[in-house]
């Protein structure tokens, strides 16, 4: 292709926004961490913001694309799971007709959306009903076993995720208990207020530096607490 011939493909962000705080969006440049001299460098786009929990219900699924009935399953997050099964079904039914008609990429893509749904929005305790839910709804035998190392896989990355965070957290809460007794230790009776603060610390890099303090300090308020 010659060079005057190369062109860029047209780039449209969209939100989905499925948070129920009140929200109108954000430019790009408001939730890059990126430092000021380089803030003039980052480019700027205009996008589609969607609020989903606003939204008149019936515009959801108005088209009747499979997506927009996935995205209905954020309307329902008090919803028991009788109604999060029913929707569910639904919206399966919409994707079955996408890949009866050959659109099996996007229906691999919207599969892996409604188990991350499942895995991550619903209680834990329901997973397994959902789960089973979609594996019934799912009439191709080929496409019932993609569903099922999905779920697999997503369930191991979620163990395994709160394994690591689990020991973070043990570890933040030993550094804690360790700076609260050699603060006692040295310097005797301490204040709730900075008992608070203490408990309120999760950097570990900062628990360690504050004990190495301990060792040098001849106040509390040498801690820099």
């Amino acid at each position: 292709m010659a060079a005057s011939e190369q062109r860029l493909s047209p780039i449209l962000p969209i939100v989905f926004y499925t948070g129920r705080r009140a929200w109108e969006g954000a430019s790009l440049k408001d939730i890059v961490p990126a430092p000021p001299e380089l803030a003039p460098f980052l480019p700027v786009f205009d996008s589609v913001f969607f609020s989903v929990t606003t939204v008149e219900l019936g515009r959801l699924t108005a088209g009747g694309d499979p997506l927009g009935w996935l995205l209905r399953l954020f309307r329902l997050d008090e919803a028991p799971a009788e109604e999060v099964i029913r929707a569910l079904e639904q919206a399966i039914d919409k994707m079955e007709a996408l890949a009866r008609g050959g659109e099996l990429e996007r229906w691999l893509h919207l599969a892996t959306f409604v188990i991350g749904y499942i895995c991550h929005r619903r209680p834990v305790e329901e997973s397994g009903t959902l789960l089973e839910a979609v594996r019934q709804r799912v009439r191709d035998p080929k496409r019932r076993q993609e569903v099922e190392v999905m779920a697999k896989t997503s369930a191991e990355v979620w163990e395994e995720k709160g394994r690591i965070e689990g020991k973070i957290e043990g570890k933040i809460e030993g550094l804690r208990q360790a700076l609260l007794r050699q603060l006692r230790s040295k310097f005797g009776p301490i204040s709730r207020e900075v008992e608070q603060r203490i408990e309120a610390l999760t950097d570990i890099s900062r628990l360690d530096t504050l004990l190495e303090r301990v060792l040098t300090a001849a106040s509390i308020d040498e801690m820099g607490l």
